[in-house]
């Protein structure tokens, strides 16, 4: 066979023989029982659907996707994945990386950003994550403040010119 001009080592991500897959589906549905027979309140079925994706993400046994290389045959078999949003590692952080490339390369303007992050941690973190109209209010004060905070900055400085704007 010939050799291939451009061979690339591809690794693949280990999800389904890392240490918390394999905890999740030795103990998902023990686990499921529990909270749906004591005094907890049920889970949410997004929660469950991605405790459940988490446990088969990269096994073989839930299908695949396999490639050849047009050049040298060589092939590659590839698991599919849970693509969760909110407890695998490996395809969140995919998740993340391709969001952030699809806004830098299509969506946003070439100019300099800030982040600004609030947390919070206990029942209001709990609270928030399921109350829209709070989290949309507590996101509101926030954005606020920070578009007041910009505007005093740009103001004392001596940029001509200079604005901050909701985008």
């Amino acid at each position: 066979m010939p050799v291939c001009a451009s061979p690339g080592v591809y690794v693949p991500r280990d999800t389904h023989g890392c240490d918390a897959a394999v905890l999740v589906r030795q103990h998902v549905d023990r686990f499921l029982e529990h909270v749906e027979e004591g005094s907890h309140a049920p889970l949410p079925d997004f929660v469950r659907d991605e405790l459940r994706g988490f446990a088969v993400c990269g096994d073989f046994s839930q299908g695949f996707v396999r490639t050849a290389c047009c050049r040298c045959g060589d092939e590659l078999r590839v698991p599919f994945p849970c693509k969760g949003r909110g407890f695998c590692p490996s395809c969140m952080g995919r998740r993340m990386a391709e969001g952030a490339a699809l806004l830098v390369d299509h969506v946003l303007p070439a100019v300099g950003y800030r982040q600004w992050v609030l947390s919070f941690s206990g029942p209001l973190a709990v609270r928030l994550g399921y109350d829209r109209e709070l989290l949309a209010a507590v996101s509101g004060c926030l954005g606020r403040a920070v578009l007041r905070c910009g505007r005093r900055r740009v103001g004392r400085s001596r940029i001509g010119g200079g604005r901050v704007r909701r985008v």
